[in-house]
């Protein structure tokens, strides 16, 4: 009997087609000796896209789980900006939501993977909550790196992107994860990297790391270096439908040919006119300013919180 992977994915409509693009290149590079459980927590993707999607995962388990309720139950207090939504939350509630699951990888939808995602997913984690990748848009951004080590208590190092997220659901669940995150929630909202903040605060101490090469980010001089691009995640404004010329844009374009969706993202692609970059480029300052302003505050988590939670 073939041994199980099981994969998460967390996005609303409008990301269907990254969603679509991401698993062409998984199952194109997947270990055929393995099982694969898709699963993909949303909030409303339409019964179409879920055809489409499900039409590309012939070869494996596919499972939509709605979680608007559980979102709408906790609304009033999950902060989101820019282009996050409330399903970037999603991954938190993971390992209550599956019990009969021990282990599973919870994966971004702006990402493709050029290696065999079983390989990462073997990563042994053992007393672990959660395997990731040191977040590399902090470790090249002075601004963020003040903020996780001035606002948050972590060092800038250990701070990782929860974007890749391998997660040891038995041991979140021993160690009563879910009611952790929740307590933490009603008491502090994160602004920068919300959910992504509330993760590494909650796991710190407790994470097994991993190598560059399962988060490349398209970072111009990326002083983060990985010896070859099994993962590529398109993160914040590294986007290769937002803007042309973005680092490895030939690794997305290369799978997204191949997605039922593509004429969607071509689509996409041509209406992200100059007024649109404009503006994300002005939202990418925005958070930076945030950042700092986060970093210098004295009531912030480290000042006032953080020995509650450690």
């Amino acid at each position: 009997m073939k041994k199980e992977i099981n994969l998460f994915f967390s996005i609303d409509n409008n990301y269907c087609p990254f969603l679509s693009t991401a698993l062409v290149s998984i199952m194109q590079n997947a270990n055929k000796n393995f099982t694969y459980n898709v699963y993909i927590l949303h909030n409303g993707v339409s019964p179409e896209n879920q055809a489409v999607i499900k039409t590309q995962l012939q070869n494996a388990n596919a499972h939509f789980v709605d979680i608007s309720d559980k979102l709408e139950s906790l609304a009033s207090k999950l902060v989101t900006r820019d282009y996050y939504t409330s399903s970037t939350y999603s991954r938190l509630f993971i390992p209550n939501m599956f019990p009969h699951l021990d282990k599973g990888l919870y994966l971004d939808s702006d990402i493709v993977v050029n290696g065999d995602i079983s390989a990462l997913y073997q990563v042994k984690l053992g007393s672990n909550l959660v395997g990731a990748i040191p977040d590399a848009a902090v470790q090249n951004t002075p601004e963020f790196k003040a903020y996780v080590e001035k606002a948050l208590g972590i060092n800038s190092e250990q701070y990782f992107n929860a974007g890749i997220l391998l997660m040891n659901l038995k041991e979140m669940r021993k160690w009563n994860f879910e009611d952790k995150f929740i307590k933490l929630l009603g008491t502090y909202s994160f602004r920068v990297a919300q959910d992504q903040d509330y993760l590494n605060v909650l796991t710190n101490g407790k994470v097994k790391y991993i190598d560059y090469d399962w988060n490349v980010m398209p970072i111009p001089n990326n002083i983060c270096h990985a010896s070859t691009r099994n993962l590529v995640h398109y993160n914040m404004l590294w986007k290769p439908w937002m803007f042309e010329g973005t680092l490895y844009e030939e690794d997305f374009w290369s799978y997204a040919k191949y997605s039922p969706m593509y004429e969607s993202i071509q689509t996409i692609s041509r209406s992200y006119d100059d007024e649109k970059r404009q503006a994300s480029m002005q939202g990418g300052q925005n958070l930076l300013n945030l950042a700092l302003q986060e970093a210098h505050d004295q009531n912030n988590f480290r000042n006032k919180y953080l020995s509650e939670v450690i």
